[in-house]
């Protein structure tokens, strides 16, 4: 552990409380403001107050996100990617959401391309997007891709469900 992170770790040192679920979690404020615009609003218009209450963030999730913010650590799996996803957007932690997106193209494959292209489409994230058109290009050369995707959604829903199938089956009889 170098300095910066024993630091970090001192709870002595800690002027901040999130309070979550029943949980506290001692943080800097200024980390959190460095890291998170609507942390950096609370604290820059509240700077008497030294705790806040979250309720719509599970705590497992929350944990990932301090990982971040003191760290630079993100979650290695594909699905712990996608849930903290929406609180990084929420906290409004532009370099994690942007270091989540990255993660998920380097998650991209065959087997959850056009789950991860609705996931891009919902959040619209353009380099995903348009990753995992080519890709579905690749997998479907049968269908006829365009940037607009929207009418084809069911077509593509029904090829990506037989593939499925098919790999499920392909499986159980080997």
């Amino acid at each position: 552990m170098n300095d910066i992170e024993a630091y970090l770790a001192n709870d002595d040192l800690k002027d901040f409380t999130i309070i979550l679920n029943n949980e506290k979690f001692k943080v800097h404020k200024m980390i959190l403001a460095a890291r998170s615009s609507v942390f950096a609003e609370i604290i820059k218009n509240n700077p008497e107050v030294e705790e806040i209450k979250l309720t719509d963030i599970p705590t497992n999730i929350f944990k990932k996100v301090l990982d971040f913010i003191y760290f630079d650590i993100i979650p290695n799996s594909k699905n712990d990617l996608i849930e903290i996803y929406d609180v990084a957007k929420k906290l409004k932690t532009k370099s994690l959401k942007n270091a989540i997106e990255k993660g998920l193209l380097k998650k991209l494959n065959n087997e959850n391309v056009f789950d991860l292209f609705l996931f891009a489409l919902k959040h619209k994230i353009n380099d995903l997007k348009k990753i995992s058109i080519v890709r579905n290009q690749e997998i479907f050369p049968e269908m006829n891709f365009k940037n607009d995707l929207t009418e084809q959604f069911e077509e593509l829903r029904k090829f990506s469900e037989i593939n499925r199938i098919m790999k499920d089956l392909s499986e159980k009889l080997t």
